[in-house]
């Protein structure tokens, strides 16, 4: 059996709206690999190896992206358990920066992790150490390479907060 993994129902929503996409993009791949069949020898074509290739491409995430709907559990961070922030936007203080800079994270599951665009995953270094903290906790996060920092969970919230300008 395939290992579920735990995704919000946002991230969920969008890996359906992807699956979508691909599937369009496929369909429209098929017409492009028609047509170039229709150029003649298949030996010498460019535009057909293309169109293979990307169909091949877009098959693998259509795949792979199934695969994720197929075995995601839906997390739900209001009904989660009070000592768990998965699902949760957490304020975190980075203790060791001289600005002791602030940053809100989401805590997902590894298929819906995007750091850039902060939702960071449980498995994580960040994301384990403080998966399980409560506001106020102060928290030593080891990185796989080793090194160590501190910081402290300043907020839990179920709901995005609001950014303040």
């Amino acid at each position: 059996m395939a290992q579920e993994h735990l995704i919000t129902q946002e991230g969920y929503n969008a890996l359906l709206e992807k699956l979508k996409e691909l599937k369009k993009m496929q369909a429209e791949n098929l017409i492009a690999i028609q047509d170039a069949r229709g150029q003649g020898d298949l030996s010498e074509n460019a535009d057909y190896d293309a169109a293979r290739n990307q169909q091949a491409k877009i098959a693998a995430e259509i795949a792979e992206l199934e695969a994720n709907i197929r075995n995601a559990k839906i997390i739900d961070s209001e009904q989660v358990n009070e000592t768990s922030n998965l699902g949760k936007y957490v304020t975190v203080q980075f203790l060791e920066d001289e600005e002791d800079e602030q940053e809100t994270y989401q805590i997902v599951g590894t298929v819906e992790a995007d750091p850039v665009n902060g939702k960071i995953s449980s498995d994580s270094p960040l994301g384990r150490a403080i998966l399980t903290s409560k506001p106020g906790d102060v928290v030593t996060v080891r990185t796989e390479d080793g090194d160590r920092f501190d910081v402290k969970l300043v907020k839990v919230n179920v709901k995005k907060p609001t950014s303040k300008k």
